[in-house]
């Protein structure tokens, strides 16, 4: 039966090797793992759109363990009504969903899309809390999920430095001054997403401090 989970599962395989050969455990049930995958043949994943995504999770990974990749690249707005739809006619048509977590935290995990992950990790370095950021996985929900596997963010503001001087602005809220009217441009905060993060973020803080600026753009 066809597993839902959210997590970028393939991305972890194919950045860590497999290790030892005195075979332990671990590398045992790894290498059951990917028998039983080639013996099927195929993963199917559902993941953003664009060439560029389909070049970072399919390619690298049908070359390395040799399993066709049907991968199908949509938005989650765009994706999730096709999800609830498949479901309530008994369909599980995905493996693994690569994507954000607006939908998955509004509508996947509300609706019991996905199986738990943590139970489905095998390789030592993923399943060690002392690799990842802030040591220990990153999941979002009480059933553990939704794995987010991001290396960052991207900047929240960036300025032109031929126009602005980037101390200026200590918070959200120097936005403000009547002086930037007419001179910010902003991602359309109704749209899930990237678009809806920050202004999100600025209203659940408060008034928070940016202690870390990017570079600007040039």
């Amino acid at each position: 039966m066809k597993l839902w989970i959210l997590a970028p599962l393939m991305l972890l395989c194919m950045a860590l090797p497999v290790q030892g050969a005195d075979q332990p455990s671990w590398q045992q049930e790894w290498e059951q793992t990917l028998k039983a995958a080639q013996k099927e043949g195929k993963v199917a994943v559902t993941g953003p759109g664009g060439v560029e995504a389909r070049q970072a999770l399919v390619e690298p990974f049908q070359k390395r363990y040799g399993i066709t990749v049907e991968f199908f690249g949509a938005s989650g707005r765009e994706l999730s009504p096709r999800v609830m739809t498949e479901r309530r006619a008994g369909l599980y048509g995905w493996d693994v969903y690569v994507s954000g977590t607006t939908t998955a935290i509004g509508v996947m995990i509300p609706n019991g899309a996905f199986e738990a992950l943590e139970p489905l990790l095998v390789l030592p370095d993923v399943k060690d809390p002392n690799t990842w950021r802030g040591e220990a996985l990153e999941f979002v929900d009480p059933g553990r999920t939704l794995l987010v596997t991001a290396r960052g963010h991207r900047g929240t503001l960036f300025t032109n430095p031929s126009l602005v001087k980037p101390n200026e602005f200590k918070s959200y809220k120097d936005l403000l001054d009547p002086k930037w009217k007419g001179k910010i441009l902003l991602d359309d905060p109704r749209r899930p997403g990237l678009p809806d993060g920050a202004p999100c973020h600025s209203n659940l803080a408060g008034e928070p401090t940016w202690t870390q600026r990017r570079p600007p753009l040039r």
